[in-house]
């Protein structure tokens, strides 16, 4: 990991930011509410961007590797993919989602809540979990 800075910590996300909204703009609108998606607008105190995915269609396998190659110019940085869909009763945080990074996918996404024509999804590059220092929501206790 390259030196760390709340300097470049900040100017990171921005620019991260601003590409992840780009790459996803062709696919639905980001809006916490009616969106097809939020991506989260505050800055943690780690490289971690999140976005909450509002509709099944957004887990397509190229969506999700559209995302995961905007981190080749960020390698210190995490996208974690969480799933609400208060209507279809399906709620998947991020331990339970995927965690995308530059040169891998750690899908811990929990395919028995979702409804069966996405239970068979497949990411290329991806693996399961090692243990908790892989899912996030473990990964500063």
């Amino acid at each position: 990991m390259r030196e760390h800075t709340h300097e470049r910590l900040d100017r990171e996300w921005n620019e991260l930011y601003a590409h992840i909204k780009g790459a996803l703009l062709k696919y639905g609108q980001d809006d916490i509410d009616e969106g097809e998606y939020f991506v989260v607008d505050q800055i943690f105190s780690s490289y971690v961007h999140q976005i909450e995915m509002h509709k099944l269609h957004m887990l397509q396998p190229e969506i999700i590797k559209s995302l995961q190659c905007l981190l080749k110019d960020y390698p210190d940085w995490e996208i974690e993919i969480s799933i609400c869909i208060p209507q279809e009763n399906i709620s998947i945080d991020p331990g339970e989602g995927l965690t995308l990074r530059d040169n891998e996918i750690v899908d811990a996404l929990d395919r028995e809540l979702l409804p069966k024509e996405y239970q068979n999804l497949k990411y290329e590059g991806s693996r399961p979990p090692r243990g908790p220092g892989d899912i996030p929501i473990f990964r500063d206790q």
